[in-house]
C-alpha cells in the first residue's frame, strides 16, 4: 500500500486507504500523519475527515474528534458509521439530548429495523436518563432482537427492571444475559451498578442489611 501511495503521488484516497490500515494495526502515529496528509489535498472528501475523527477519537480527543465527524457529516450527511461514532461519542460526554437527536437522524435514513443494535442500546440508555424509562425499555428490547448473542441489552432491561422495582423481572433478564455470557458481569461496571441497586431499593422496601438477591 505504501508503494501504491508514492507511485500516486500522494492520491488522497489512496493516502486515506493507508492511513486507516496504519490506524487498524494500531499505528496511530502514522495514520495521524497520512490524515493530515489527505486532508490538505482533499478537505472536501467526508473519508477522509471520518479518518481524522477515527485517529482523534483513538488518542481520546473526543471534543475534536466529534469535531472532524461533524465536517464529514456537513459534506456527507448519509453516514451511518459517523453518526453511530458520534452517538458514541455523545455517550461518553453524557449529552443525551444529542445522542439521541443524532440517533434519530440515523432511523431516519436506516429505518428502524435496519438500524445497528447498538444504536438501540445507546438510545435505550439516554432514554433512561432522561426518565423516559418505557421508551428505554423498548429499545432495549428492540437491540436484543437484532443481536440475540449480545448480554448487554439484557443487563440494561434488568437494570431497568429494579429501577421499577421489579425484580422478578430483574432476575430473568439477569438470567438471559448470564446464558448469553456468563461473564457479562465482570465486564464494565455492571456488578457495582446491581449492587448499589439492589441496595437502594432495599431500604426503599426498609430491609436494612438484607438486599434483594438477583442471583
Amino acid at each position: 500500500m505504501e508503494q501504491a501511495v508514492r507511485l500516486s503521488a500522494n492520491d488522497p484516497k489512496r493516502v486515506q486507504r493507508l492511513g486507516q490500515m496504519y490506524l487498524d494495526v494500531g499505528r496511530l502515529e502514522e495514520a495521524q500523519q497520512q490524515s493530515e496528509i489527505a486532508l490538505a489535498a482533499a478537505r472536501g472528501s467526508a473519508d477522509v475527515w471520518a479518518l481524522r475523527g477515527d485517529c482523534l477519537l483513538a488518542a481520546n480527543q473526543l471534543s475534536d474528534a466529534l469535531a472532524a465527524y461533524h465536517r464529514a457529516l456537513a459534506i456527507q450527511p448519509d453516514y451511518p458509521e459517523l453518526q453511530l461514532q458520534a452517538a458514541e461519542i455523545y455517550h461518553m460526554q453524557e449529552r443525551h439530548g444529542r445522542l439521541l437527536a443524532t440517533l434519530d437522524r440515523l432511523q431516519d435514513g436506516l429505518g428502524p429495523e435496519a438500524t445497528p443494535a447498538r444504536a438501540d442500546i445507546l438510545q435505550g440508555i439516554a432514554m433512561r436518563e432522561v426518565g423516559r424509562l418505557d421508551e428505554a425499555k423498548r429499545s432495549f428490547i428492540r437491540a436484543a432482537g437484532k443481536d440475540p448473542n449480545d448480554a448487554t441489552p439484557h443487563l440494561e432491561l434488568a437494570s431497568l427492571s429494579l429501577e421499577h422495582g421489579n425484580v422478578d423481572q430483574a432476575k430473568t433478564s439477569l438470567a438471559t444475559a448470564l446464558m448469553l455470557n456468563p461473564n457479562s458481569l465482570l465486564e464494565g461496571d455492571w456488578s457495582d451498578r446491581f449492587k448499589r441497586q439492589q441496595e437502594r431499593l432495599a431500604d426503599q422496601q426498609k430491609l436494612g442489611d438484607s438486599p434483594i438477591e438477583l442471583r
